[in-house]
């Protein structure tokens, strides 16, 4: 079973080429966690699946789910409710403005 919740914001650290999520419910298991990165067409961030079997699985969503095109393996830092991606400006565009912010 999939767990949701939604990205109340996005904020890019050039400084630290870091894109951080604020989720509206907590993440679980906090530390660096196996995740996908939900991209559109373009490469933008729709969303952050973070891997785990049954409830240890949760879907942070930014944009809707009809937005996704691909997805990207990568390691992201949880904790609490925030998200951490990390080389985010190239994996998912963070330096841009996000159309789904």
């Amino acid at each position: 079973m999939l767990r949701e919740t939604h990205a109340k914001s996005a904020s890019y650290d050039a400084r630290n080429d870091t894109l951080v999520l604020s989720a509206e419910d907590e993440c679980g298991r906090s530390g660096n966690r196996d995740a996908q990165l939900l991209l559109d067409a373009k490469g933008f961030l729709v969303g952050v699946d973070l891997e785990g079997g049954g409830l240890g699985r949760l879907l942070v969503m930014l944009g809707p789910h009809e937005a996704v095109e691909k997805q990207v393996k990568a390691t992201v830092q949880v904790d609490g409710s925030s998200v951490t991606v990390l080389g985010a400006k190239k994996s998912v565009r963070g330096h841009e403005k996000n159309p789904y912010v």
